[in-house]
């Protein structure tokens, strides 16, 4: 179990690790003005949007705004603390995996509700929420073994 739990942690950090990076750098470009961000930024926001066909972000409707504003206010100090926690070994990050976890379940049952419903996503999209998906397996199953 203990190879389970490292790939779990590794998983987890990276995961962190991009929520870290990606929140300040990229979903700030859906609720802030896009003259904030440099024109690269805004180029590859512009080209993950396309390319992926995430018309949430394309034409964001009031609850994805309500949703990047949370990813903002409150899983982007989540993830530093979580990655720094795991990267030092700290006991508690076994809390803040937990609270991202959580966090990251309910953001994607709304998101993927949306999706499914309204008929208008990609495959490539849908296959980028299942990788979502199973990050949150390996978030739960990480602090599963880490309460033990």
């Amino acid at each position: 179990m203990g190879a389970v739990s490292a790939t779990a942690d590794v998983v987890v950090a990276l995961f962190s690790l991009i929520m870290a990076v990606a929140a300040p750098l990229f979903d700030s470009q859906i609720v802030l003005p896009r003259g904030l961000h440099p024109a690269p930024l805004v180029d590859i926001h512009r080209w993950f949007t396309v390319a992926f066909g995430h018309y949430l972000v394309a034409d964001p409707p009031p609850f994805f705004l309500g949703l990047v504003w949370l990813d903002l206010a409150f899983l982007w100090p989540v993830c530093v603390a979580n990655l720094y926690g795991i990267l030092a070994r700290r006991r508690w990050s076994a809390a803040t995996s937990l609270m991202a976890g959580v966090y990251m379940l309910t953001y994607l049952s709304a998101i993927l509700g949306d999706m499914l419903g309204s008929g208008k996503t990609t495959p490539r999209l849908l296959m980028l929420s299942a990788v979502n998906c199973c990050n949150i397996g390996c978030i739960f199953s990480s602090e599963e073994e880490s309460l033990d």
